[in-house]
């Protein structure tokens, strides 16, 4: 293969003493464009030659390979929540009694609807770093090995297990850590990433900081190289190097 490509070069010919006559040169091709061969040559060489070149390419395809796959799945999820939420809505109006609006399970039902539409504003509403986070965090919601602890601003707040999180209108994002909802807007912070940790840090400096702690760290999730946006996000403040060695999958 190598050999094709550098062998369409001028080859010597002959000319007569005024210029004029004489037989063609075996190959009409100019040395100029025979640079290109040796560039796409040159190219072909240094990755194939260099395993950590080439470890590097498959890796970033794997990783865009990956977040095609949540693309996917977000739209497969986002058309079953907007099924279920009819169906839901539709049940609760065909069977409608007066005197059960606060009965138990239509209460219930109430809560099942605010959950999916949760879900549906975390894949449409709230940004891919705020995203990452919730998602990451869902993988050891009700856990009790696995506690988060928070800190806002310089005052130490405490420590429990995350029990559930909600997502309402605005971006307006709630915790429930314990029995204590910690709540932020946002569209209103910037967010820093560490193994274990995530600071978030209102664009409005007057706001006390956001301290998360977990032991769980973020590459056991292994959520990471499906959010390799993330680290280019706007709202993306910092991203810690320990981090990428568990970006590419």
């Amino acid at each position: 293969m190598l050999k094709a490509l550098f062998r369409d070069v001028a080859q010597f010919g002959s000319a007569p003493g005024s210029g004029l006559g004489g037989r063609r040169f075996e190959s009409c091709h100019p040395d100029h464009l025979n640079s290109k061969a040796r560039y796409y040559a040159g190219s072909f060489l240094f990755v194939v030659l260099n395993p950590m070149v080439y470890t590097k390419i498959r890796q970033e395809r794997k990783g865009v390979v990956l977040v095609e796959k949540r693309l996917e799945r977000d739209q497969r999820h986002l058309e079953l929540f907007e099924e279920i939420t009819n169906t839901i809505r539709g049940f609760m109006e065909k069977y409608k009694q007066p005197d059960e609006e606060n009965h138990p399970q239509m209460v219930r039902l109430q809560n099942l609807i605010e959950r999916l539409t949760t879900e549906r504003r975390l894949i449409e509403e709230v940004s891919l770093p705020c995203r990452l986070i919730l998602e990451h965090f869902s993988t050891f919601m009700g856990k009790h090995d696995h506690a988060i602890s928070f800190r806002v601003g310089l005052m130490e707040t405490g420590r429990g297990i995350l029990n559930d999180f909600s997502i309402d209108e605005w971006g307006n994002v709630y915790l429930v850590i314990g029995n204590i909802s910690l709540g932020w807007r946002d569209g209103d912070y910037q967010y820093l990433f560490y193994p274990d940790k995530a600071i978030l840090r209102s664009y409005d400096r007057s706001k006390p900081e956001i301290h998360l702690l977990f032991n769980f760290a973020f590459r056991y999730s292994k959520l990471l190289s499906e959010f390799r946006g993330v680290v280019e996000h706007e709202q993306t403040l910092y991203w810690h190097p320990d981090l990428n060695e568990d970006l590419e999958g």
